[in-house]
């Protein structure tokens, strides 16, 4: 996975004191399956830069390659003359819809937006045919995502590089201060037992593989993340 996938976690660094994002993958034997993505925005982040959450009425226009009229200086206060939609990675059902069009083997099924707290919760969910379909919709090459089934054994492997900030002790304490509650959490439920994993922790029910870390972390250590799971 480059930075953009498990749905773009540069935008975590970013906004990384109003969002967590929780991912969801479940597989099948032939490589199909569907991904479930979760955002828990503040409520404060939506009300200040009018997010899709705080006005159902307009989607974020997240990527500038969608409107080429539009400069990448997101943040609104670098140019009053323009909007506020900013953010880098799909809110609203619109922009989820927008970002597979032309995309025949991967489909929306299933999207929520409601209220949790202070936070907003927004849900989707991705049927896709094969790995290399939800890929695509990521720009993910072969290396970073894909699958492999011989015979009756079955490999998946995800990458998450994240991108090298080169940050200063200074920087890290800083971070430090800043980070308390947000996290990011990825899990994968395949078929049957899982008998290799390269991290995470295995469920209960043998098919499930969990991993969590919180953005803290995940900013200051600057590993990549691998998973690479086998059953």
């Amino acid at each position: 996975m480059k930075t953009r996938i498990l749905f773009y976690l540069f935008p975590i660094i970013i906004l990384s004191s109003c969002l967590s994002m929780e991912n969801s993958l479940v597989l099948d034997n032939d490589g199909g399956g569907t991904f479930f993505i979760r955002y828990l925005i503040s409520k404060e982040l939506a009300q200040t830069y009018d997010l899709p959450a705080h006005n159902p009425n307009r989607s974020s226009d997240f990527l500038p390659a969608h409107n080429p009229n539009r400069s990448s200086d997101f943040l609104p206060a670098h140019n009053p003359n323009r909007s506020s939609d900013f953010l880098p990675f799909p809110v609203a059902r619109a922009d989820f819809e927008r970002l597979l069009v032309g995309k025949e083997g991967v489909e929306l099924e299933e999207y929520a937006m409601e209220e949790n707290g202070n936070s907003y919760s927004i849900t989707a969910g991705l049927r896709f045919k094969t790995v290399h379909d939800l890929a695509e919709i990521h720009g993910l090459g072969e290396k970073d995502l894909f699958f492999i089934k011989n015979g009756s054994h079955h490999f998946f492997h995800e990458e998450i590089r994240l991108p090298d900030m080169d940050l200063t002790p200074e920087d890290k304490a800083i971070w430090n201060e800043i980070l308390i509650d947000e996290y990011f959490s990825f899990s994968i439920t395949v078929p049957s037992a899982i008998y290799e994993k390269s991290m995470g922790t295995l469920q209960p029910d043998k098919r499930t593989l969990f991993y969590s870390i919180s953005v803290k972390d995940l900013i200051i250590n600057g590993k990549n993340l691998v998973f690479d799971v086998k059953w």
